[in-house]
């Protein structure tokens, strides 16, 4: 492939494809770190134009989770060294948010306690909307594996649903004589985001 050709195919590919990778980063990343990773992709894409893959779209998908990966990884080192400069000023005393946190979204709670690997399957099969053998290519990992990830990362959090449901019950019923002036967390409505979906149709299984 001539030089002219890499960059007539590198800019069809970024022009066709660089608005769905941005959003692709942006679901993981902060605004401002996610244009790093959308920069990092397209410049590995052009770096391995021979070895593009027959549906574009998968293989940019498939390298930037490698830049998000590397992004994550950045920020977590810069974070422990924020802790330890932290550990050596004065103590200062940080407000109390366990209550708040105790009664955020239902979802966002559970969620964030599935592990990575289920979290990004979820994202990659219902924020990308890719199907087992797509979402495969960009985890790396065969169709099957793909499988069998989206159905325990849906089982988990359909679990982790059902626990937080069952203890917010608990708690309206041991505090349903005390007078509260504000709205009790558990009465809210859920404004799930749309992973929730994956979860909530998921009939219980048999024992």
């Amino acid at each position: 492939m001539t030089r002219e050709e890499r960059e007539r195919l590198f800019t069809e590919l970024f022009n066709a494809h660089h608005t769905q990778v941005l959003a692709y980063c942006r679901r993981r990343l902060a605004a401002d770190v996610a244009e790093d990773a959308v920069a990092d992709t397209f410049s590995a894409a052009w770096t391995n134009l021979d070895h593009l893959r027959n549906d574009p779209l998968i293989w940019l998908f498939s390298l930037a989770r490698g830049a998000v990966s590397h992004h994550r990884r950045r920020l977590g080192r810069i974070a422990r060294l924020n802790e330890r400069s932290a550990s050596l000023e004065p103590a200062v005393a940080a407000p109390d948010h366990a209550e708040s946190v105790a009664w955020q979204e239902p979802f966002d709670a559970a969620f964030e306690q599935l592990s990575e690997t289920a979290r990004e399957v979820l994202r990659v099969a219902v924020w990308e909307g890719l199907g087992a053998s797509e979402g495969a290519l960009v985890l790396g990992c065969s169709t099957a594996a793909f499988k069998v990830r989206l159905h325990r990362a849906r089982r988990r959090l359909r679990q982790l649903l059902d626990a937080d449901a069952l203890t917010r019950s608990q708690f309206h019923h041991n505090t349903s004589s005390i007078k509260r002036t504000t709205e009790p967390p558990h009465t809210r409505a859920f404004a799930r985001p749309a992973l929730v979906e994956l979860a909530i149709p998921l009939p219980k299984e048999s024992t």
